[in-house]
This record gives C-alpha cells, sequence and structure tokens, in this order.
C-alpha cells in the first residue's frame, strides 16, 4: 500500500515557506536567490564561480561599534546564515562536512541580493554561519537511521566553529520551523549576538 503524502507537503517546501516568512517579518534582507558564489584566479584575472546552491539564506545588515581610531568608524557588514537541510545526504561525514566548510573559501562567500526597489547585487558576507537542518522523523525505522545522521553533523560542528546543528521535527510546518530558526538565529542576525556560536536555546515539540 503506497504511503500517504502528508498534507503539509514536503519539508523542504515547508523551510522555503519559513524562511520567507522570516525574512518578512524580521525585515532581514531579500536574497535573490539561494546560490553561494565567490572568485576564482584564472589566467591573469578574476572570474566569478558558483560554489553551490544552498537550501536557504538569512541575510541581514548590521553596524559594527565604534572604533577607538577615526579609520574604524561604524559602517555597515551583510551577515548571514546559510540552510542546508541534511535529510538525506548526510548518512557519511563527507558531504555535510564540505557543505559546512563553505566559510574557508579563499576569497570569500557572495551571494545576491534583492533590494527592495528590485535590483540584484552581488555582496560579500563578512560572517557567515552555517545551519545544518535536521529533520528528525517520529517512525522508529527512520529515527535509527537519523541517529547516523545526528552523529555525523556532531563531528561536522565540533571540526568547523560556525556550523550548528539545528534539529526540526520533521511533521513541523511552516511557522514553527521558522519560530525554531528565529530562536537560534536572530541574535545573530539582529544583534546582540556572538558571530562566533549563536546562543542555543531549547527546542520547541511540534
Amino acid at each position: 500500500m503506497a504511503k500517504k503524502k502528508s498534507k503539509k507537503g514536503k519539508f523542504e517546501d515547508r523551510l522555503k515557506a519559513a524562511l520567507k516568512g522570516a525574512t518578512t517579518s524580521e525585515k532581514l534582507l531579500t536574497p535573490h536567490d539561494y546560490d553561494l558564489w565567490s572568485l576564482t584566479y584564472t589566467e591573469g584575472k578574476y572570474m566569478w564561480v558558483k560554489i553551490m546552491g544552498s537550501d536557504g539564506l538569512l541575510l541581514s545588515s548590521r553596524k559594527t561599534a565604534k572604533s577607538e581610531t577615526k579609520a574604524g568608524s561604524e559602517r555597515q557588514i551583510l551577515v548571514g546564515v546559510v540552510i542546508q537541510c541534511e535529510q538525506s545526504t548526510s548518512h557519511t561525514k563527507p558531504n555535510p562536512f564540505g557543505k559546512a566548510s563553505i566559510s574557508q573559501v579563499p576569497f570569500g562567500v557572495w551571494v545576491d541580493v534583492k533590494s527592495s526597489k528590485g535590483a540584484v547585487s552581488r555582496q560579500r558576507l563578512d560572517v557567515v554561519r552555517v545551519a545544518l537542518v535536521a529533520p528528525e522523523p517520529r517512525e522508529y525505522k527512520a529515527k535509527k537511521k537519523f541517529q547516523t545522521i545526528e552523529r555525523n553533523l556532531e563531528g561536522v560542528a565540533a571540526l568547523l566553529v560556525d556550523t550548528e546543528i539545528l534539529p526540526i521535527a520533521q511533521g513541523a510546518g511552516a511557522q514553527l520551523i521558522e519560530r525554531e530558526l528565529m530562536t537560534r538565529f536572530r541574535g545573530f542576525l539582529k544583534g546582540p549576538g556572538n558571530p562566533h556560536r549563536s546562543t542555543k536555546q531549547p527546542r520547541e515539540k511540534s
């Protein structure tokens, strides 16, 4: 007998809806898409190269604190959370490790940002965090596989300080996913927040 499809739709679709909701309700910057770019130096010139597509972006402009020197005046920086959904790609450690290590790219991570007037510009992320979102199933057999995924993700997060694991109930609706994301990353995106480690909050049950 074929399994009934959830009325809520796929987790990835609900995740996208949650990201759009968070961008609107928290007045974050709007990404044009979820692609991640960088630069490469080839034949005497710098060229754009696509690193990978992500499963989502949360972007915000933050102001630096004043410095004691004149050169260190306040300026705006672009901070971002790169979302990677680890539903089926983390049964081995190399896959999530590759996704999580994007901040180590020599020429930085760039994203396309859409202005309020619709203009699109490619901007460098000054501070990057990677969120490995792990949909947590309810079924016993699926939970055993999830334990393997979680162990692999924990190993990756232990190696990369700018990476966090965010388990979310697989059946969670878009509003709950949005709440989980912003509970974890609101401080990082809007302040006050530690750029090297977001304040971890206890998870809410769906």
